[in-house]
C-alpha cells in the first residue's frame, strides 16, 4: 500500500474521531445544563359557595361571649379559673371582623380560647377554613375537638400568623365514634400577647 493511501486513510480515521468526540462533548453538555425538573404541586380546597354551619361566622355582628351559650362564639380564659394568669383585654368586632387582644397568654395554649359549639355528621366531610392575622407574628392552634372531658382532638392544626391576612383551609372527616356536637377552638394561649384577628370563619359540608 503507498505512503499516500496510508496517509488518506490516517487522516479519515481521525476526522472521524474528531466529529464523534465533538458529538459525544455536546451531547453530555446538553444534559448538563438540563436536567429533569420535578414540579411540586400543591392542592387548593376550594370554599366557594360553601355556606359555614357556625353561627356569625363572618362577624357581621358582636358576639354573644357566653360560655353557657355555646352554640355561639365566646372566649375562654384560664384566668376566670385561677388556672393561670391568662386573660383577653380587649374583645371589638367591626368591619365584619373580630379583634381579640391577649394581654397574659399564659402558660399554655389552652389557656386562652376562642370556641363554638357545632353539630356535625358521623362519616361527613368537612372544610374547616378561616382567615387571620396578628399585630405580631405568633402561633395560633385551630382545632376540632369534644367539648367535655377528655376533650379528645378531631382534628389540630398549629398556623403560624403574620401581621397580614392568610386563609388556612383543611378537609375534616368526621369519626364514625366521635360526638355529634364538637368544639371549634382557636387557642390563643402561651404565645406573643397582642391582637388577634378572625374573619370568615368556615365549617361547612362538601
Amino acid at each position: 500500500m503507498s505512503n499516500e493511501v496510508l496517509v488518506a486513510i490516517t487522516v479519515a480515521l481521525l476526522a472521524v474521531g474528531l466529529v464523534g468526540g465533538v458529538l459525544f462533548f455536546n451531547s453530555q453538555k446538553v444534559v448538563e445544563e438540563k436536567p429533569m425538573v420535578q414540579e411540586q404541586v400543591v392542592e387548593t380546597i376550594s370554599t366557594e359557595g360553601l355556606v359555614s354551619l357556625l353561627n356569625n361566622s363572618s362577624f357581621d355582628t358582636m358576639i354573644v361571649d357566653d360560655e353557657k351559650d355555646p352554640m355561639h362564639w365566646f372566649i375562654w380564659q384560664a384566668s376566670t379559673y385561677k388556672i393561670s394568669g391568662a386573660r383577653v383585654s380587649d374583645l371589638e368586632v367591626k368591619d365584619g371582623y373580630i379583634a381579640i387582644t391577649v394581654a397574659n397568654p399564659g402558660t399554655d395554649t389552652w389557656h386562652i380560647q376562642f370556641d363554638q359549639d357545632v353539630k356535625l355528621e358521623k362519616g361527613k366531610t368537612y372544610v374547616f377554613s378561616f382567615k387571620a392575622k396578628a399585630d405580631a407574628p405568633r402561633k395560633i392552634n385551630a382545632k376540632i375537638l369534644q367539648n367535655h372531658d377528655p376533650y379528645t382532638n378531631y382534628l389540630a392544626k398549629t398556623v403560624d400568623l403574620t401581621t397580614e391576612w392568610q386563609t388556612f383551609t383543611f378537609e375534616y372527616t368526621h369519626p364514625e365514634t366521635a360526638d355529634e356536637v364538637v368544639r371549634v377552638s382557636f387557642e390563643l394561649g402561651k404565645d406573643v400577647a397582642t391582637t388577634i384577628y378572625f374573619d370568615d370563619v368556615i365549617v361547612a359540608s362538601k
